[in-house]
Order: structure tokens, then C-alpha cells, then sequence
């Protein structure tokens, strides 16, 4: 959809950006690359506190640890986006 919309915003020549709010869990290199791409200048991931209530609320469907994943995510979004003049905002819920 980005890609289709970016297209059309190019041929009449208005600025298309776009803000994504996730839980950062299933953001590896390629995502981040492809949110780049699409041209998402604002991100915000949000985290449910330390590990331990994180992990009370956000289980994944096999009962697994999602906090590393979050945080895996993050990281990818920051080598991704580092100085690209894009926001990346860690909304922690306490």
C-alpha cells in the first residue's frame, strides 16, 4: 500500500511520510530496511516496563519471553535509521 500511495503523492508532487506504532517484536533487519523504504519517518514501539511485567502481559502464543524480542527490535530500528533524520519513541507503560 505504501509503495502505491508513495507513488501517487511523487507524481503530484506533495510530501507522502507515514508513522507506524508497533510492538517492535518482529522487526529484524529486512523490516526495518522495508520501513525505511516506505519512507515511515516516525515510529513508536511501545514496551510494557521491565522484563518481568513486560513479559506477564505480552507473552507469545508459545509462552515465551517477548521482552528480548522487543528490544532486538529496537535495536534494528536504531542501526536501520541511525542519523537519517527519523524519530524512533519507546512509549514505556508502567
Amino acid at each position: 500500500m505504501s509503495e502505491q500511495l508513495i507513488t501517487l503523492c511523487d507524481n503530484n508532487n506533495t510530501e507522502y511520510k507515514a508513522f507506524i506504532s508497533t510492538n517492535g517484536s518482529l522487526i529484524n533487519s529486512d523490516v526495518a530496511d522495508r520501513m525505511l523504504s516506505c519512507r515511515i519517518k516516525k515510529i513508536q514501539v511501545s514496551i510494557d516496563g521491565p522484563r518481568k511485567w513486560h513479559n506477564k502481559q505480552r507473552l507469545t502464543t508459545s509462552k515465551e519471553d517477548s521482552y528480548n524480542s522487543v528490544l532486538r527490535g529496537i535495536s534494528n530500528l536504531v542501526e536501520t535509521y541511525n542519523s537519517k533524520e527519523r524519530f524512533i519513541t519507546v512509549r514505556v507503560q508502567l
